[in-house]
């Protein structure tokens, strides 16, 4: 793919660097080779800096596609598309995570080639850890770009194998994309060579920041684990891979004798996120971050979950539905003089409670009520906090002039039930009020902050994402057990997980009634806020709902075979090549491809673009292609989001499949409509590019904008090129009004 070579060509000189900073330099081949020993420690570092850039896109395509975190509002943000589902090729982080990716390969594949094997055994380590990053790069490359493994991998499109820079950048030819079926292989492939290399070989350097034989093998065990089919139709030999491999990093052993990776205690896992990564003994590769490259931590991954440390934003809380698993087993109760943590991880949630002007809490009852539109559909979830009062054990709130008698559930919880005035009945608890943000409370998470505070620092941001730990590894060992039938010991491996956080709850049995439910969800709490949460739904064939409240559509269900399971790769075709390969389909001499079929058909050829009568339709035809896509996929996911209820109900009432359309699903979506012309006539006022690249040197197709761009740089008349930019931009806004008031506002009928 030709996309690939701008970014491969600038990484040909190999970055140097410690592992604790960014790159400082670069070295020539000739040194390298001259002086592979003093020369490739720093190079090899180069490769694990490039990873740091890597992990925040790396972490918000995994995470915020799944269903363990609420935004409160919307975003102008890039990452906004992984929350809403809007897959666009056009993305910023998406194609930082594509190039971050491909440098990192290119970088640790120009080592590969450049060094042999053999030299020493601390060259050989060094040359492990480049296929180990590698191997990873196209693993995750392949899971976010290609579609979950049991979904014909052989015959699905994966990513590009490019291993190095092209050594003639003057005739290049790059490979298209492989299969999903090739991408995995090639990872696997790296990461074989990898352990074996790096288990042969020595080095001095030890700790989670630098890859090893283990963190080769745990990743292996995942890649297995991803190709071991679902659990109705398991792959055995690829489940017993994974197991393999787990075992291995499970009883993998110091020089000393002693287990290299531990578990830790109960209480130490509830302040894993404090630990610096060199004293985890449960961490087995991370992404290690310095807090001097993080100098502004406000778009820092832990900076969207939370405000620690006076920094960060704050705009994505806990889901309903991650709270919900956390307190399945008994309520979790945060509130300062009552705190009680029954499942470990709900320590990595921190309420933010707040105080009325006496500096006391205000006790509420908070529960989730159902949000209908005018048309009374119902539309999503909203959160709802009203103060309450207790005389004797009468428990009553009050909601404008509406005055409500609370139900007991449970006493020892403190959870009650409403008949609300909507006629439903709903379940809450008695909690202190929690500050909001667009009706959503700030239920903060802790996971992905305050890295190296666990000796009382004071609280910032800092995290070094994890990429593999000790419990994902029991766990990938629990669910391959049970793919192969062998319950018993994935329900032991289930319970050590289990157990350490809610103890003496674990399993007293695991059969294939209830194993892929109970595996399910102890992977979604334990590994929560780590980047597996989307992927872990779908490579098992599962549909992704998010039925809780929250900026995203909570009616939107995702199927693992829905096209937007796998993210769009970054191509972005310029103006300038669009607009060359349709001046050559339109010429006349020599004949295009148009005026080939038109000759054929015993039409006399035009020449469209420089004709003036046909030139304008033409130029407009050729601007309005290069956004059919976005807006297909506009329009497409307005109506999927349709409620499949009231498409039921229309059939129930017999509307055939053309008055469906007429009188339910355009009326659903006519906000749509009025967004994508408002998007459609502001475009064509400011179009540009197009217009003034084909340009045919006549009035015929003079736009605004090119008139502008032509008086201000060509005549140098920057006054009246400034007027003519005022009122291109008084133009769209009164072509905005216009159509406003034709089609009633462009937010349509919304939800109330």
């Amino acid at each position: 793919m030709k996309k690939i070579i701008t970014l491969l060509c600038a990484v040909a000189t190999l970055t140097a660097c410690d592992i604790d900073r960014l790159p400082y330099g670069s070295m020539s081949a000739e040194q390298i080779t001259q002086d592979p020993t003093s020369s490739l420690e720093s190079l090899v570092n180069g490769c694990y800096a490039q990873l740091k850039s890597w992990s925040d896109p790396m972490h918000r395509l995994g995470e915020y596609a799944g269903d363990n975190m609420a935004k409160d509002k919307s975003s102008t943000d890039a990452f906004f598309d992984f929350i809403s589902y809007s897959r666009d090729a056009d993305n910023y982080r998406l194609q930082s995570f594509w190039d971050s990716g491909y440098k990192a390969i290119a970088q640790a594949s120009n080592i590969i080639k450049m060094i042999d094997e053999g030299k020493s055994k601390t060259i050989d380590y060094q040359l492990g850890e480049c296929y180990y990053i590698r191997g990873m790069m196209y693993f995750y490359l392949g899971r976010a770009f290609g579609r979950p493994y049991w979904d014909k991998p052989e015959g699905h499109m994966g990513v590009p194998i490019v291993n190095g820079t092209p050594d003639d950048v003057n005739n290049l030819n790059l490979p298209d994309r492989s299969t999903v079926q090739d991408t995995y292989e090639q990872a696997i492939d790296d990461l074989k060579v990898a352990a074996r290399l790096m288990e042969n070989g020595e080095t001095k350097r030890e700790g989670p920041a630098y890859a090893s034989k283990e963190a080769a093998w745990a990743m292996l065990s995942r890649i297995y684990l991803f190709m071991s089919g679902t659990y109705e139709a398991p792959n055995s030999e690829n489940a017993q891979l994974a197991i393999d491999y787990a075992t291995r990093v499970i009883e993998s052993t110091t020089s000393e004798g002693g287990l290299k990776y531990e578990l830790l205690s109960r209480e130490n896992f509830m302040r894993y996120n404090t630990f610096m990564p060199e004293n985890n003994k449960e961490s087995i590769f991370v992404v290690k971050i310095m807090a001097s490259e993080k100098p502004d931590y406000w778009n820092s991954i832990g900076g969207m979950y939370s405000y620690a440390g006076q920094q960060g934003w704050g705009e994505m809380y806990a889901s309903a539905k991650y709270m919900d698993l956390l307190n399945e087993q008994g309520r979790n109760d945060w509130r300062p003089d009552k705190k009680k943590i029954v499942d470990a991880r709900a320590n990595f949630i921190s309420p933010s409670y707040i105080t009325d002007s006496d500096g006391k809490y205000v006790e509420v009852f908070r529960f989730i009520k159902n949000v209908y539109n005018k048309n009374n559909i119902h539309t999503g979830y909203t959160y709802v906090q009203l103060p309450i009062s207790k005389r004797g054990n009468t428990v009553t709130c009050k909601e404008g002039e509406t005055n409500y008698t609370l139900s007991l559930i449970n006493s020892s919880e403190e959870k009650y039930s409403i008949n609300y005035s909507d006629g439903q009945t709903y379940s809450g608890v008695i909690d202190y009020e929690i500050e909001l943000s667009s009706g959503q409370p700030k239920f903060y998470i802790l996971k992905c902050s305050n890295e190296g505070t666990a000796s009382g620092e004071a609280e910032s941001q800092l995290h070094s994402p994890v990429i593999s730990r000790l419990g994902e590894v029991y766990l990938n060992r629990a669910e391959a057990y049970a793919k192969k039938g062998d319950y018993s010991h994935a329900q032991a491996d289930l319970n050590i997980i289990r157990e350490r956080s809610l103890p003496g709850r674990g399993y007293n049995d695991l059969n294939a009634s209830n194993a892929k439910v109970r595996i399910e969800k102890e992977r979604q709490l334990e590994l929560a806020y780590q980047a597996e949460r989307s992927y872990d739904v779908f490579r098992n064939c599962e549909t992704l709902t998010r039925k809780y409240p929250g900026v995203h559509d909570a009616m939107l269900e995702i199927p693992a075979t829905d096209y937007r399971v796998i993210y769009f790769i970054p191509c972005i075709i310029s103006s300038m090549a669009i607009c060359q390969i349709f001046s050559k389909m339109l010429s006349v001499q020599p004949q295009g491809l148009v005026c080939y079929v038109m000759e054929k058909l015993g039409m006399e050829p035009i020449a469209l673009l420089a004709n003036s009568h046909t030139a304008l339709i033409t130029i407009t035809l050729i601007d309005g292609y290069k956004y059919c896509g976005l807006y297909m996929i506009i329009f497409y996911s307005a109506f999927v989001s349709i409620s499949k209820d009231v498409i039921e109900a229309s059939t129930m009432d017999g509307c055939n499949v053309f008055q469906q359309y007429r009188y339910i699903k355009l009326p659903l979506v006519k906000n749509i409509f009025s967004i994508v012309i408002v998007m459609l006539v502001n475009g064509c006022l400011k179009t540009f590019d197009v217009f003034y690249i084909l340009d045919n040197k006549s009035r015929s197709t003079e736009m605004v904008a090119t008139y502008m761009y032509k008086t201000a740089f060509n005549s140098a008349d920057f006054g009246y090129g400034s007027t003519l930019s005022v009122f291109l931009v008084i133009e769209c806004l009164v072509a905005v009004g216009i159509i406003q008031k034709c089609l009633g506002s462009a937010k349509g009928d919304g939800s109330e």
